[in-house]
């Protein structure tokens, strides 16, 4: 049931990019500061004009809401699941082009681009690319481009209604790199039979367990960043950048990640809930607890 519950979620996800369909005229309004031409077909913005605004789907349904945030390097896409009880954050990395494009330009990020097309990373190898049908003060239509392989029946235009706030306004972050790079942690199974330490640099994590039945000690060094969310694939651009956060989000295969979340911590000790699950990261099998001493 849980795994059917992740299927759907991602479904919906991509169905939902498409929702809300307006062949009408663009957004009217005050206009954006730095976006030209706003009343009219292919309005021109600046990363500035985009930075800190908050949009939600006008009319969103009963059951989803999609909601989007953006900062001057990343688009941050909120998804929450009523039906589910259930959401996610999405952060990928983007910037403004004025011609659309086919491979993701990751050294244009952060540089102050203007253009009428979104250029957004998603994943290790992929892009999704919009663009600005209309915006002003109080609406944006963005139009998901037909080449790409994520569009569902063309050229489909979302619209999005101007929102106050921002999606981190109620998260608390519990702990970031800075934190735990140089500390070591160790906590030992309920029978003594198993103790498992974990000892932290600003990129790493390095676990080694010890059977104390006679089967020796197991090793192994990862990659990892914090996360504020429950990540639904793995963003290696964010090891090593003082990442925040709940989650401690380290790599599976390819973009698939294995998450585990910081209930609390403190300087003598750290408690964490982990999901082994293969697949996916949270909520989708048997929590397992650990309570962490520091070393």
């Amino acid at each position: 049931m849980k795994t059917m519950r992740l299927t759907v979620s991602f479904v919906l996800y991509i169905l939902l990019l498409h929702a809300n369909v307006s062949c009408g005229n663009d957004a009217k309004g005050r206009a954006i500061a730095s976006c030209d031409n706003v009343d009219t077909v292919n309005p021109r913005c600046s990363i500035d004009s985009l930075k800190g605004t908050f949009w939600e789907t006008a009319n969103p349904s009963n059951t989803i809401i999609s909601r989007m945030y953006f900062t001057d390097t990343t688009v941050v896409t909120v998804r929450i699941f009523k039906d589910f009880d259930d959401s996610y954050i999405i952060e990928d990395r983007y910037y403004l082009s004025d011609d659309s494009r086919t491979v993701f330009d990751s050294s244009q990020v952060g540089k102050g681009t203007k253009g009428e097309y979104i250029n957004m990373e998603t994943g290790s190898s992929g892009m999704m690319v919009w663009k600005i049908a209309g915006i002003s003060d109080s609406e944006m239509r963005l139009l998901l481009q037909p080449e790409n392989d994520v569009t569902v029946g063309g050229r489909d235009t979302a619209v999005y209604r101007r929102i106050a706030g921002s999606p981190y306004d109620d998260t608390a972050v519990k702990s970031n790199t800075d934190v735990l790079s140089g500390t070591c942690w160790t906590a030992s199974s309920s029978d003594g039979r198993i103790v498992t330490t974990k000892c932290f640099t600003d990129t790493t994590i390095t676990t080694v367990v010890t059977y104390n039945d006679g089967n020796g000690t197991r090793t192994a060094k990862e990659e990892y960043y914090m996360s504020i969310h429950k990540p639904i694939r793995y963003e290696e651009h964010k090891v090593g950048t003082h990442t925040g956060g709940d989650y401690i989000v380290r790599r599976v295969t390819g973009d698939n990640v294995l998450a585990s979340k910081i209930i609390s911590i403190s300087s003598t000790e750290m408690i964490v809930v982990s999901f082994p699950d293969k697949n996916q990261t949270i909520g989708y099998c048997k929590a397992d607890t650990m309570r962490y001493k520091r070393q």
